[in-house]
């Protein structure tokens, strides 16, 4: 390495020359400064030095094995110092086989010989008595590799970190991206148990003066962010790792949002790690052609591709001969060991397909799926794998792409039930899709096999039927008024194929109040799933004080005591512990800022039809598209009830040896009521005959009862879902979600008063 770093005028050589400054010139009053450096000369390794220092600092060029000494003596005697220990690569030297390097970054004792130089540092320079400070410059790896945990076990045991600021592309003749450290010590309880991180080496878009300024910033501060770094409050054991991104706030975060598919888990639970054992030299003697008997490819890192496959053999493969236990198994995944940080794409993972025998060489690693993990998961940690987010938080840890033995340690996402049959779901929809595609090319690709056009006219029209049926009913998934009267809930499909017919065939007051017919009738039936998840999460639901009082009064709730259900979703105490997802959708449906503007529209809309402020004739078509446009945004932001199925249960049967309950329903989704019959098994025993049930999207039953029930209707004569709209006489009133009829009941009056409604 060259003796000198780049001129300190530049950016970011001045910022840590600036940095040093900043921190040795501490307390009331700046104290003296020295600045002790290893000498440079023929067998000894070169001193990194830093230009541009104020020149009255004292500089002391020593010996490697006088920098403990002296560094202590001055110390004590009331300097603040900078220390920078000798690194690098030194050539070889007496007593050493030809052409050896060893990386020398720092020495023990003077007593070790040439010889015994290891890849390590202990600094040996015990902390003083007396208030002082001591910066050390330093490859970044010592303070963050498993490799010097023991330098930094003796380091912490005597100082506290409070700085560690990370810089690089500083240094001459060395590879931009290698990074260096600057540690700031004191000794222990001489400071607030405090350590700020700083990452100059972000800042090379940004100006010296920005940077330098975040820098002054974080001195201040006594916990959170900046720009370039953070201040850690926590408890550091002696030789834990300083990795800037372990404990960086943002970067945990993205870690933590990983769990949001279900929770996380490090890669060694799913995969069993095995290492490459293969060197060309070291296995020259089992070195084969192609076609021996026994011989294997050997897989290196080139032969891996980014699209996750892996290259044919060429004349360039390697093949050796080699044992069963250390070929390569079918569904093996293959990754380099050292991928480029420039590359911002993710990790290169390529599966093997076993179609020839394979081993691997020593920069690969093969991930071995676990036989205790299923196929959807093993999927989903290879998808995150390749994917921008691995190497990026990958990144944060590690200074450079080499995955060492920490590999093991690499978090990954684990999908929960929810996203697994999202993700089974939209695998079975690519293989139809790609089923259909073959099936329309086998149509197009048989046009002239016919041995005359009119024997091949109708059968081309006939076989083609299908396949054009199918690409009208996908090409309608676009148009959301489809989805909604397909898809939905009947309550809410049924009331929106109505207002269709209103709006095309009826005066136009009728088709404007249809569309507040139908706003209402969202709003009522997903206050009614918010009332029943909440009361299984055990969330208390205070808008219902509201409704018990109308309801004891002898009047009902309306639209603005179903929109009061869902507004409280906002509140705190929906936001603490909520993990159940459809009751999770509605929150955060209702936190969504145009959503709710859209609500309160509707509801102004309706308060202003019931209060005789009706919209005059000649701005009603305005006024139409204005409400169906909110009413849009209302519904589409409610998609979730699509993987939410509403079930009319008709007929339930317990077996107790097998704890499972057979159970036969009406799945009422879409815009009619009458459909055939399904079966399903339910571990649950307590599944009522007659009754509504909604899914949640994890797949649990909830009852909707007394909530929402199912009832024959007396005025239309079909099956209708009904609400609580009055208590009249010990009677309920019961109030058709779909049209509005009512019906009277006594049957659920104890229901209701159980749930607190009455």
């Amino acid at each position: 390495m060259g003796s000198n770093v780049s001129s300190a005028d530049g950016h970011p050589e001045c910022v840590l020359v600036e940095i040093i400054g900043s921190l040795l010139a501490t307390g009331e009053t700046e104290r003296s400064v020295a600045v002790v450096t290893s000498q440079s000369e023929d067998g000894t390794p070169p001193s990194v030095t830093v230009p541009g220092l104020p020149e009255r600092w004292s500089k002391h060029v020593v010996n490697w094995d006088e920098m403990a000494t002296q560094t202590k003596s001055l110390l004590n005697s009331g300097n603040n110092v900078l220390m920078i220990p000798p690194w690098g690569r030194r050539s070889t030297v007496a007593g050493e086989q030809e052409g050896e390097e060893r990386r020398l970054l720092s020495y023990s004792t003077a007593s070790r010989s040439l010889l015994e130089f290891q890849e390590e540092i202990l600094l040996h320079c015990p902390a003083p008595d007396v208030d002082a400070v001591l910066c050390v410059l330093l490859p970044a790896s010592t303070v963050r590799s498993e490799r010097f945990r023991l330098f930094r076990s003796d380091l912490m045991a005597n100082w506290q970190v409070t700085h560690a600021v990370y810089i690089r592309d500083v240094f001459p003749n060395v590879h931009t991206s290698f990074e260096g450290v600057l540690l700031c010590l004191v000794p222990r309880g001489h400071a607030d148990p405090l350590v700020r991180f700083f990452e100059v080496g972000k800042a090379e878009d940004t100006g010296a003066a920005d940077v330098l300024a975040d820098f002054n910033r974080l001195q201040r501060m006594k916990g959170s962010t900046t720009e370039f770094g953070y201040v850690f409050r926590g408890d550091l054991e002696a030789g834990d790792s300083l990795a800037y991104g372990l404990r960086d706030p943002k970067i945990e975060a993205k870690r933590q949002d990983l769990a949001h598919f279900g929770y996380t888990a490090p890669l060694e639970e799913l995969f069993e790690i095995r290492r490459g054992k293969f060197h060309p030299v070291a296995h020259r003697g089992q070195l084969c052609e192609a076609n021996a008997l026994g011989a294997a490819r050997v897989l290196a890192g080139r032969d891996l591709r980014l699209d996750g496959t892996i290259t044919d053999a060429d004349a360039e493969a390697t093949w050796m001969l080699s044992e069963e236990p250390d070929l390569l198994r079918a569904n093996d995944f293959l990754i380099p060991v050292i991928s480029v940080k420039s590359d911002k794409r993710g990790f290169k993972v390529a599966k093997f397909c076993g179609t020839y025998p394979a081993t691997w060489n020593s920069n690969v690693l093969v991930l071995r799926p676990l036989e205790s993990v299923p196929p959807e998961v093993i999927d989903f940690a290879v998808a995150y794998l390749r994917s921008p987010a691995a190497t990026q938080l990958h990144s944060a840890y590690n200074s450079t792409f080499h995955l060492g033995r920490e590999i093991g340690e690499l978090t990954v996402p684990i999908p929960d039930e929810e996203i697994l049959a999202a993700l089974r779901n939209l695998r079975e929809a690519q293989n139809n899709f790609l089923e259909w595609a073959d099936e329309a090319g086998r149509v197009i690709d048989s046009i002239f096999d016919y041995p005359s056009v009119k024997e091949a006219r109708p059968k081309i029209i006939e076989a083609g039927r299908f396949v054009r049926w199918r690409n009208r009913e996908a090409a309608n998934l676009d148009d959301p008024d489809f989805v909604v009267r397909r898809a939905f809930p009947y309550p809410i499909a049924h009331r929106w194929r109505v207002m269709e017919a209103s709006l095309s065939g009826g005066p136009p007051g009728s088709g404007y109040t249809s569309i507040l017919d139908t706003a209402e009738s969202v709003l009522t039936f997903l206050a009614q799933v918010v009332l029943v998840l909440a009361r299984a999460a055990g969330i208390e639901v205070k808008a219902v004080e509201a409704i018990q009082r109308k309801l004891g009064g002898g009047s009902g709730p309306g639209m603005g005591d179903w929109a009061a259900v869902l507004q409280e979703t906002s509140g705190k105490h929906f936001a603490v512990g909520v993990t159940q997802s459809g009751l999770a959708n509605i929150i955060g449906m209702f936190r969504t800022a145009d959503v709710e503007a859209a609500r309160v529209r509707l509801s102004n809309r309706r308060n202003d039809e019931a209060h005789n402020r009706r919209v005059e004739p000649a701005d009603l078509a305005e006024a139409i598209d204005s409400a169906l446009t909110d009413l849009r945004i209302l519904t589409l932001a409610a998609a979730f009830l699509v993987d939410m199925p509403l079930r009319h249960v008709t007929a339930a049967s317990w077996d107790s040896f097998a704890s499972v309950a057979t159970v036969t329903y009406r799945e009422m989704i879409g815009d009619h009521w009458v459909v055939k019959s399904e079966t399903d098994q339910v571990s649950a025993n307590d599944i009522e005959t007659d009754s509504l049930y909604i899914l949640d999207p994890d797949g649990k039953w909830h009852l909707l009862r007394p909530f929402v029930v199912v009832r024959h209707c007396p005025q239309c004569r079909t099956i209708s879902t009904f609400h609580v709209d009055a208590c009249i006489n010990g009677t309920v009133r019961l109030k058709s979600i779909e049209n509005g009829h009512t019906v009277m009941d006594q049957q659920e009056v104890p229901a209701l008063k159980t749930v607190g409604l009455l």
